[in-house]
């Protein structure tokens, strides 16, 4: 009989060879499928990862964060309420705590804006960094944008699995994350972000945020 294990974790991987094994230090592989998927953007590896996946249970890893089974099983067991989710991230050296992506004004430029949240209130969906969806659901949404070329794909998946009522939820477990550590991170970033904002102008982006701004999604 084959072993079911509880969930695929697909990491898209570059070039911290360093960090993957860091990474894959703090997984008990007898409970979880590992899929790495590399020599593309983040969105496309991530894309071919979940094609690889024979569990009904996605969970998304950056090879530059230190996650243990523990914290594995809670996301697995909060997936039996919820479609979708993420998880609170110690970034910058452990010195500042991410909840999750929400819908800040820039003052400046006088425009609604996608950006990471540092308190519980405002965060509205998960990051990118770390996040567990139901497959069927990650089919429904069709994945990852591959028109995003490594930046804000997680912002368009959220916003899409906002809108379709997918039932979203944020875990307070303090995932070690290094953040932005492969080679190359930010080449595309500018153009990624207009594509962004493209999409999701700032009147959208406005509505957006009045719609969830007492949504409460962290357990």
């Amino acid at each position: 009989m084959k072993n079911v294990k509880l969930a695929d974790i697909i990491v898209p991987h570059h070039n911290r060879h360093d960090m993957l094994k860091q990474f894959l230090d703090g997984i008990d592989i007898s409970l979880f499928n590992i899929i790495i998927c590399s020599g593309d953007s983040f969105g496309n590896n991530c894309n071919k990862g979940a094609k690889l996946a024979e569990t009904d249970l996605l969970i998304f890893c950056n090879d530059d964060i230190v996650i243990h089974t523990e914290q594995l099983i809670k996301m697995v067991n909060a997936s039996k309420y919820h479609d979708f989710i993420g998880v609170t991230q110690m970034a910058s050296k452990g010195t500042r705590k991410y909840w999750g992506i929400g819908i800040t004004k820039d003052t400046i430029n006088n425009k609604y804006v996608a950006d990471i949240q540092l308190q519980a209130k405002g965060s509205i969906f998960p990051s990118g960094a770390c996040f567990a969806i139901k497959k069927d659901v990650w089919n429904k949404l069709k994945g990852f944008d591959a028109k995003f070329k490594t930046g804000f794909e997680d912002v368009d998946l959220g916003i899409r699995a906002m809108e379709k009522g997918i039932k979203t939820a944020i875990l307070d477990l303090e995932v070690y994350h290094e953040e932005s550590q492969s080679a190359g991170r930010f080449d595309n970033e500018a153009v990624n972000q207009k594509l962004l904002y493209e999409i999701y102008p700032s009147d959208r982006l406005y509505d957006f945020k009045k719609k969830y701004e007492d949504f409460d999604c962290v357990l």
